[in-house]
């Protein structure tokens, strides 16, 4: 049985390049055996063969990518910094902190850097302060998503902690759960990664307690993460 390859790429996302593989005869295009797609810039691959288990999985062939967690502690309270993104597929904003996918021209602490850099609103100095959490990178959807933690793929998770007088206040509130701070003028800058629709005004410090609410996963494992690299420092103490 032969099969044929036909190459498009898909038009409101031409960065995606398709590859559908049919039967030989067959001219069905919604029903192939096979499909794959890549994007170079992220280094995704994804792959969908009809009538095998799984019917779909998804590899970040460039290693999976990384999520930045900036962080303060004042009067003994966390706040996460976090900024808002339109999620096509969930058809809403979404908070959540800076992460993104890295290429296979850099590794994951460049890719760290380089989606704080992008997405945070803030001096690029700041990026030199990012560093890595402990603990293994996250499989996010084992399932759909094929990576292998053990071999270091996956999404690698870190913190970038900034001192009380590097933030100030947005909104005070008696109650620390609803005050919202956002970095010093002097440590702001512009969000450059305005094609993902992310908000301009960049990092916002929200109560970890009230950040816990978002609907974004990697915020959440993020969170987690974060939560016990302070609680592995305060016991060294």
């Amino acid at each position: 049985m032969q099969e044929e390859s036909v190459s498009k790429d898909k038009p409101q996302k031409p960065d995606w390049k398709f590859k559908v593989k049919t039967i030989a005869g067959e001219t069905h295009s919604l029903n192939p055996k096979s499909v794959e797609a890549h994007k170079d810039n992220i280094a995704t691959e994804f792959r969908y063969e009809k009538g095998e288990m799984p019917d779909l999985w998804i590899k970040e062939s460039g290693g999976g990518g990384a999520t930045i967690v900036p962080y303060v502690l004042i009067n003994v309270e966390l706040y996460v910094g976090a900024g808002q993104q339109f999620r096509e597929l969930t058809g809403s904003l979404v908070t959540g902190v800076p992460r993104g996918f890295k290429g296979k021209d850099r590794n994951h602490d460049e890719a760290a850097k380089g989606e704080f850099e992008e997405e945070a609103g803030a001096k690029e100095s700041l990026s030199s302060r990012i560093y890595r959490f402990k603990g293994q990178p996250v499989n996010v959807n084992s399932t759909f998503f094929k990576s292998n933690p053990h071999k270091g793929e996956g999404h690698h998770f870190y913190g970038l902690r900034f001192e009380p007088d590097e933030v100030v206040l947005r909104r005070d509130s008696k109650t620390p759960l609803a005050r919202i701070f956002v970095l010093n003028p002097d440590l702001r800058d512009e969000v450059k990664e305005v094609s993902e629709k992310i908000k301009p005004e960049g990092l916002r410090f929200f109560h970890v307690d009230l950040l816990q609410n978002t609907s974004d996963g990697f915020t959440l494992i993020a969170l987690a993460r974060l939560q016990s690299e302070l609680r592995r420092k305060s016991s060294q103490v």
